[in-house]
């Protein structure tokens, strides 16, 4: 991460990496985390750390393809809670949640991300989707997502892969330390620009 990084932390749950990034010294973070819960968490680590807004924006809302209210998905697990159908998720409760399109946040709040991370169990494609502009923008110079994959670490929706490519990035497989490919995995897409 650079000192003039925009990190947006997508699918921030209880906001891990929006505290790496800001322990790194980044220009701000956005952490987008729509379950309520689960913000009020990461607001308490904001205020733990006396992060003030300027640095740390959290935005108690989804990311998606369409701006709605959507049912989210409470998972045993909270790291596993989302939008849509998620294999590996334990169903415990959902939540009406509000959902925005990336690129419109952008325009609303007149900031432009240069790394994002998406983590969001299985609604990678949605989101990107809502971010075509902004990752077509020349801003963002990394994305980090995980998605499902196959056994050789390719990724399983191919959709993915031709939204980011079509917007100029290159990706690569982010291989775990043991070399064992489990059903989802880390992916890094650099803009070529």
């Amino acid at each position: 991460m650079n000192p003039d990084d925009v990190f947006f932390d997508i699918g921030a749950n209880s906001g891990y990496f929006s505290c790496l990034a800001l322990l790194s010294e980044v220009k701000g973070v956005v952490a987008f985390e729509p379950d309520p819960n689960t913000c009020a968490v990461l607001a308490q680590q904001q205020q733990l750390n006396n992060w003030s807004r300027a640095n740390l924006r959290i935005e108690s809302l989804g990311l998606s393809g369409r701006v709605e209210t959507q049912a989210f998905i409470r998972a045993s697990d909270s790291g596993e809670s989302g939008f849509g159908s998620w294999p590996y998720r334990q169903a415990v409760g959902q939540v009406e949640v509000d959902v925005q399109i990336l690129d419109y946040f952008c325009q609303q709040a007149n900031m432009l991300p240069t790394v994002l991370k998406i983590d969001v169990e299985g609604w990678e494609y949605p989101v990107l989707c809502g971010a075509e502009q902004t990752l077509r923008g020349g801003s963002v110079r990394l994305v980090v997502f995980e998605s499902e994959c196959d056994a050789k670490g390719q990724i399983l929706d191919p959709r993915i892969s031709q939204l980011l490519g079509n917007c100029g990035f290159a990706i690569r497989h982010v291989p775990r330390p043991s070399g064992v490919i489990k059903s989802t995995e880390n992916y890094q897409a650099y803009s070529g620009s």
